[in-house]
């Protein structure tokens, strides 16, 4: 998954939510393994809504604090996936160079094929 500033942002957010735990706590409290947890607060991963909703509401008692905090982890959480899914559709694809060979060799192959006329047309009746 590309990194985008917005995953950044998020990651950033999630990692400073839960700051005074350690990725095995979360671990531990949340589910998933330690190396799940540091690629959330890396943004090599985006964290899953349903989780960060969890995070969120079980790691500030505050009622007032905690509801905006959920309000900006959601607006986090869609621009995270808005810009993941641009990322995805904008990235070039994998192997382009490969990609452009075969397409070259296909179109030359396909030249050839039709000057050659390998068709029999049937010889005409008098």
């Amino acid at each position: 998954m590309t990194r985008t500033p917005e995953i950044t942002e998020l990651a950033t957010f999630l990692h400073t939510t839960t700051a005074p735990a350690s990725t095995r706590d979360l671990a531990d409290r949340f589910g998933g393994g330690k190396t799940l947890w540091v690629e959330y607060h890396r943004g090599a991963r985006i964290v899953p809504w349903h989780l960060l909703e969890r995070v969120v509401t079980e790691t500030i008692p505050d009622r007032h604090a905690r509801m905006l905090t959920l309000a900006r982890a959601k607006h986090l959480y869609n621009s995270a996936e808005a810009s993941a899914a641009r990322a995805e559709v904008l990235a070039p694809p994998p192997n382009r160079g490969l990609l452009i060979a075969l397409l070259a060799t296909a179109a030359l192959s396909l030249g050839a094929l039709a000057g050659r006329r390998t068709t029999r047309r049937k010889p005409a009746t008098p």
